[in-house]
C-alpha cells in the first residue's frame, strides 16, 4: 500500500485506543500504555484553562514521522510511525506505530 498523502490526522481517543490495540496486536515497537496516557492527558487538560477534556471525544493529532518497516529488529510490513500531539498536555514526545490501512482511513487535520 502506498500513502499518497502524508498529512497529519485528527483522531478522538476512542479511535486512538483502537489504533493502539491494533499496534499492540501486530507487535509494533511503539505503542501506548493506555491507562497511563489517558489519565495523564485528562489530568493535564483539567489543570489547564485553554483546553477541555471531553472524555473519549477528546481529540489529538497523529503527525506522521516516517514509514517504518521493522518490529523487534526484524523486517515487517510497512507501517506509519507517528507522533501523538497533545498540545503540550503531556511533556514527552509520544510515538505510536500505526498500521498503514488505518492511517490512510483517518481524517486529515485542518
Amino acid at each position: 500500500m502506498n500513502i499518497l498523502k502524508f498529512e497529519s490526522k485528527i483522531v478522538d481517543l476512542r479511535t486512538l485506543k483502537s489504533i493502539n490495540k491494533a499496534s499492540i496486536k501486530k507487535d509494533y515497537n511503539r505503542n501506548l500504555e493506555w491507562k497511563v496516557f489517558q489519565m495523564g492527558l485528562m489530568k493535564s487538560m483539567n489543570d489547564r484553562k485553554d483546553v477541555a477534556w471531553r472524555g473519549i471525544k477528546t481529540c489529538v493529532i497523529l503527525s506522521p514521522c516516517m514509514i517504518h518497516e521493522h518490529k523487534g529488529g526484524v523486517k515487517c510490513e510497512p507501517h506509519v510511525r507517528c507522533e501523538v500531539f497533545t498540545d503540550g498536555c503531556l511533556p514527552a514526545m509520544i510515538t505510536l506505530d500505526v498500521p498503514q490501512e488505518m492511517f490512510v482511513s483517518l481524517t486529515e487535520a485542518a
